[in-house]
């Protein structure tokens, strides 16, 4: 069936229930975490919330773009109607699993890898379909992430926590490694359409370097155990970051500062750019500092690169699909700052020394982080039940 962009349903495209579910459950997740929650049986604390952000926010975002971009690049539809809606409820069901006593933490990874497979299988149909094979790319990376998730499970379930951390930091170089393909795919065609310039070509070692070094980077992560590998990973992540450093100055305009909706996907490139060498870094010398550098490089990643791409990339998909106007609303680049500021806020936490402080600022950043995306879903809430324009 080819895909028909213009069917107003809440469940007509991927983007609008996986974007709206999403949104409200990194709002309840990031609350509850500061709230005092202390996770479930099997998974406490830090491995909680990694977890749930990780695993639960951010899948749900990607599947919904996906789903959408994978209808328009191919001509067929993924899914839609009661595809979509089993679709939902399955991950909706893992999200509740976890909080089944004894056995939850089993069932959510069984919900969780059932959602993969069934969300890989939509998107498959479409390819498959249409016979564009470069479209496979995202499906292997989206089914990389499922095994990473099943990995640190896994290890959480054999009491494994520190190799459990190690394949969290693997998923997070998989999902900079998305970010690094939005800045030379994506972005060059955004500032080239905005301002009618010509789009800049990267290089073809621009290119590999991009896809190919997030991959060793995530690799490097789950090999870390062995002596030689960190310090070698260290040292691809700074040749990542100069390569990003170098795609973002080839496309560099003043005028991006002048488009929130442009200037938010620069800015989470750059919090990406230097996050990474500071998590890879930080986690070869994480025995050797006072305080923990990689949790810097953590936060800068999360919330300065996957969050406010999140935001960016789903308010721009979201006026796009709903026949509105590429301008961003007038509380989004509001938005797009708190959450800025929120990575900033994260990022500084652990080197504040006073413990009150150091709180105050935790706080603070999750408090921008819950008005971001609230300021998103003020907007949006209601677009995603409403006919397309």
């Amino acid at each position: 069936m080819i895909f028909k962009p213009s069917s107003p349903a809440f469940l007509s495209v991927g983007l609008r229930p996986f974007y709206f579910l999403g949104v409200c459950f990194a709002i309840l997740m990031i609350t509850m975490w500061t709230s005092g929650f202390l996770g479930v049986r099997g998974m406490l604390d830090f491995y909680w919330h990694a977890h749930e952000m990780l695993y639960g926010f951010v899948p749900a975002i990607m599947t919904g773009f996906l789903l959408t971009a994978m209808s328009n690049w191919t001509g067929y539809v993924t899914a839609r109607k009661g595809r979509l809606l089993g679709l939902v409820l399955v991950w909706l069901m893992a999200r509740i699993a976890l909080y089944i006593p004894t056995l939850g933490l089993k069932c959510s990874l069984g919900l969780s890898l059932l959602f993969y497979v069934l969300v890989i299988l939509c998107l498959l149909h479409a390819v498959i379909k249409s016979r564009i094979w470069a479209h496979l790319l995202p499906i292997v990376v989206f089914a990389l992430y499922a095994g990473s998730h099943f990995a640190y499970v896994f290890c959480l379930l054999n009491r494994r926590s520190l190799i459990a951390q190690d394949y969290m930091l693997a998923t997070l170089c998989l999902v900079v490694g998305m970010i690094s393909v939005i800045s030379m795919r994506v972005l060059p065609f955004f500032i080239a359409r905005r301002f009618n310039l010509r789009q800049v070509l990267i290089p073809k070692l621009s290119n590999i370097l991009g896809i190919c070094l997030p991959l060793l980077l995530a690799l490097g992560m789950v090999f870390s155990k062995y002596p030689v590998v960190l310090p070698l990973t260290a040292v691809l992540s700074i040749i990542f970051s100069f390569n990003l450093s170098y795609i973002l100055f080839k496309q560099y305009t003043s005028k991006i500062w002048t488009e929130p909706m442009l200037w938010v996907l620069y800015g989470a490139l750059i919090f990406a750019m230097i996050g990474t060498p500071v998590l890879v870094l930080g986690r070869l010398w994480q025995f050797d500092l006072p305080f923990k550098v990689y949790d810097m490089g953590v936060h800068l990643i999360t919330l300065g690169g996957i969050a406010a791409m999140t935001l960016g990339m789903m308010t721009r998909s979201t006026l796009g699909h709903t026949g509105r106007s590429l301008q961003a609303p007038k509380l989004m680049p509001w938005a797009f700052r708190l959450v800025f500021l929120a990575a900033l806020l994260r990022a500084m936490y652990p080197l504040t020394l006073d413990y009150f402080w150091g709180h105050m600022w935790w706080h603070m950043s999750a408090t921008c982080f819950i008005l971001a995306f609230c300021f998103f879903l003020y907007h949006f809430a209601l677009v995603f039940f409403k006919k397309s324009l």
